[in-house]
């Protein structure tokens, strides 16, 4: 079997496909190992190296519709490091991948330059990461199924800015906010509206 650079694969057990019948009768050997060029009738075609069938190691991906995915592979899914391009969208994922899934650490960039450097989990940005997009605009924090949460700061392209708490993508709770001219405003918000003014900074900025 090719051998997965990750750390993680190199310990991950396989998962027992070949039964004893189809050992004792030699059918395992029909299943292609080690590395190889496959094109498909569908369009696609992988180059790589394969595990007793399946894409495992290292290898590349060609997909008819345009999308590449190259790195690395365990039983047939993407797993460890790669990057995957698509052209629906035209964004690009250099990064960590568990299960055909973005998990771990991983960069997209999109077209219009929106670009997310960070954490993810099951395909989603989950955990601390930083968002630019296309606009200028930034923001820098936690993250949960795709949204803002927790602690995070948002800077606008013009100066804007917001340091404080988050929830479901919109500022909730208790923030600082210092508009361009160096004017800062402590106050509470709720999704995204501002409630009230809260004079100690330090409870706003969770210190006390």
């Amino acid at each position: 079997m090719p051998r997965c650079s990750t750390p993680a694969l190199q310990t991950r057990q396989l998962t027992p496909i070949i039964s004893e019948e189809e050992f004792r009768e030699g059918k395992w050997q029909e299943k292609l190992c080690g590395k190889h060029h496959v094109e498909y009738r569908s369009g696609n075609s992988y180059h790589g190296e394969w595990g007793f069938g399946s894409y495992h190691g290292s290898g590349k991906l060609v997909e008819q519709d345009g999308s590449v995915y190259e790195g690395e592979w365990f039983e047939g899914k993407r797993n460890g490091t790669g990057n995957q391009s698509w052209l629906q969208g035209a964004s690009v994922y250099k990064g960590q991948w568990v299960d055909d899934k973005r998990h771990g650490s991983g960069v997209q960039k999109h077209q219009d330059g929106d670009v997310y450097d960070g954490s993810w989990e099951d395909n989603k940005r989950s955990g601390k990461g930083t968002r630019t997009h296309g606009s200028g605009n930034t923001y820098t924090g936690q993250w949960s199924n795709d949204e803002k949460v927790g602690e995070g700061v948002f800077t606008w392209v013009d100066g804007d800015r917001y340091e404080g708490q988050w929830k479901g993508d919109k500022m909730h709770g208790t923030g600082l906010f210092t508009d361009k001219s160096g004017a800062i405003f402590s106050g509470k918000y709720e999704m995204g509206k501002f409630i009230k003014r809260v004079i100690d900074r330090d409870l706003v900025l969770g210190r006390k």
